[in-house]
């Protein structure tokens, strides 16, 4: 059992953050449901152009990393 569960377990060796960026709008065609579940045309035809998830995600980065300097935190790379 400890050989099947241990890897899902490494992570609470460490402080760390896991956050799922999905967006949801007001607009979401169904709001109730797990992103999962929605048909992938429909998720594709709500994708970020390349130019504001570049963006996105240096604005993420850059909070992220200004939230470790402020706790102290180490960021790992991955």
């Amino acid at each position: 059992m400890r050989s099947v569960s241990f890897p899902a377990t490494r992570s609470s060796l460490w402080a760390h953050v896991h956050w799922n960026i999905i967006r949801r709008h007001g607009n979401d065609p169904l709001p109730e449901d797990s992103i999962l579940t929605l048909d992938r045309k429909l998720i594709e035809s709500y994708f970020l152009p390349g130019e504001e998830l570049a963006q996105l995600k240096a604005d993420i980065q850059r909070t992220l990393a200004s939230l470790a300097k402020r706790d102290s935190f180490e960021i790992m790379p991955g």
